[in-house]
C-alpha cells in the first residue's frame, strides 16, 4: 500500500511540476475529446499534459483551443511557438549596427604660413645661410588635444664652395603649444628628409627624426614673430647630428 501511495505522489509532483514549467494554458496547447469519451489535453508538441475521462466532463467529441480565459473554442491552428522560434533564430543571425555619431560643430581648423631665414650650425655643415617656409595645421579639438597642431616645413641652404649641391629638407612635425599672454612655448618630433653634400663631398641623402623647438611672440591676432631651433638625430642617413636655427614672421589665417 505505501508502495502504491509513493508511485501515485511521484506521479502526481511530475505532473505538476510540469504544468508549473509549462502553465495551466500552455501557449498553443489543445485539447482533444475522443470518441471513447477522454478529454485530453495536450501541449504544441503533442506531449499529454492531462486527461480526464468521460464520467468527469460533459464536453462532446472533437477538438478545441483555448482563448485567452482559458475557455475552450472551436480548434485553431496556432503558429506562435514556430513564429517565436523563427524570430528568436532571425535574431541571433541578425547583425548589430552600431550608429556612430561624431559632432563636428565644435571642429573649426585653423592655418598658418610661415617664412624666414635659416642658419645652419655644426663643424659638419658648409653650408651658409639660407631660408626656410612652413605651412601648420591647428584642429582646434577640445581638451587636452586643443594644443596640438601639426607642421610641414621646408628649407634650402646653399653650400659654401658655390658649386657644391644645396641642402635641401623637407619635414612633416606633430607638435604641442603653450600660451601665456603673447608669447607661445612650442615643441614638436618629427621626420625630415634631406639631400645635400656630406662634409667629404659626397652626395647623399636620408631620412632623418627631427626635434623641434619654438618661441614665438605674437604682435596680433593674426601675426607674430619667432625663433626655432630644429635638431637632427642624423646628418643624411651618417651617424651626425645637424642642428638648425630658423628666424622668421608667421601669419595666422
Amino acid at each position: 500500500m505505501k508502495k502504491i501511495l509513493l508511485i501515485i505522489t511521484t506521479f502526481s509532483l511530475a505532473l505538476a511540476t510540469e504544468l508549473l514549467q509549462e502553465g495551466v494554458y500552455p501557449e498553443c496547447s489543445y485539447v482533444i475529446v475522443t470518441a471513447d469519451g477522454w478529454k485530453i489535453h495536450k501541449n504544441y508538441q503533442g506531449r499529454i499534459l492531462s486527461m480526464k475521462s468521460p464520467d468527469l466532463h460533459d464536453t462532446k467529441l472533437g477538438k478545441y483551443s483555448f482563448d485567452r480565459f482559458g475557455n475552450l473554442i472551436p480548434y485553431k491552428d496556432c503558429q506562435t511557438i514556430e513564429v517565436s522560434n523563427k524570430q528568436k533564430t532571425k535574431a541571433k543571425d541578425v547583425d548589430v549596427d552600431v550608429e556612430v555619431k561624431f559632432n563636428l560643430s565644435k571642429f573649426s581648423p585653423s592655418f598658418a604660413v610661415n617664412g624666414g631665414a635659416s642658419m645652419p650650425y655644426g663643424e659638419n655643415l658648409n653650408y651658409e645661410v639660407g631660408y626656410h617656409y612652413g605651412l601648420d595645421f591647428k584642429p582646434n579639438l577640445s581638451g587636452f588635444l586643443k594644443n596640438i597642431s601639426f607642421s610641414f616645413m621646408g628649407m634650402n641652404l646653399g653650400h659654401t664652395d658655390g658649386s657644391s649641391s644645396s641642402l635641401t629638407s623637407t619635414g612633416l612635425f606633430t607638435n604641442y603649444t603653450l600660451n601665456w599672454k603673447k608669447i607661445s612655448l612650442t615643441g614638436g618630433v618629427g621626420m625630415i628628409n634631406q639631400e645635400g653634400v656630406l662634409i667629404k663631398g659626397q652626395d647623399s641623402n636620408g631620412s632623418d627624426m627631427g626635434m623641434k623647438g619654438e618661441i614665438s611672440f605674437n604682435l596680433s591676432n593674426k601675426m607674430s614673430v619667432y625663433t626655432q631651433g630644429i635638431m637632427t638625430t642624423t646628418f643624411l642617413g651618417q651617424e651626425q647630428t645637424a642642428t638648425y636655427y630658423n628666424f622668421g614672421l608667421k601669419y595666422n589665417f
